[in-house]
């Protein structure tokens, strides 16, 4: 489904990947290495500030007096959402991108074709 909004296959695949880790039920510091490429890529605010919080959850397992599992929670997950729906509103205000790729014509006159053929053509003299 995201795929199919998306044009470009890399955003895709971030994005994809993305929802993944937000539905699955446990969500380990580690998990976000395999998103962690692609919010640097499209500088993602929300997914790299979720993948420094995440450390957050340590705190769950060796409690410290001041911080509650829910303020930990909170920590963790509160500053995301709100960096989330920032980016989706901001891109609800961008001009919607075009729904098919256009790619440019090869051209004899452009010196632009297949890199194949002259590969070949290279190879045929030695």
């Amino acid at each position: 489904m995201i795929a199919i909004r998306s044009p470009d296959p890399v955003r895709a695949a971030g994005a994809s990947l993305g929802a993944f880790l937000l539905a699955s039920p446990v969500l380990h510091p580690w998990y976000l290495l395999w998103v962690l490429p692609f919010a640097a890529l499209f500088r993602n605010a929300a997914f790299l500030y979720l993948s420094v919080s995440a450390m957050f959850g340590y705190a769950l397992l060796h409690p410290v007096a001041p911080f509650s599992p829910g303020l930990v929670l909170a920590l963790e997950y509160g500053p995301f959402a709100a960096l989330l729906a920032l980016d989706a509103f901001r891109r609800g205000r961008e001009p919607a991108a075009p729904a098919t790729l256009r790619t440019r014509q090869a051209s004899p006159e452009s010196g632009v074709g297949p890199v194949a053929p002259k590969l070949r053509e290279g190879s045929e003299g030695e």
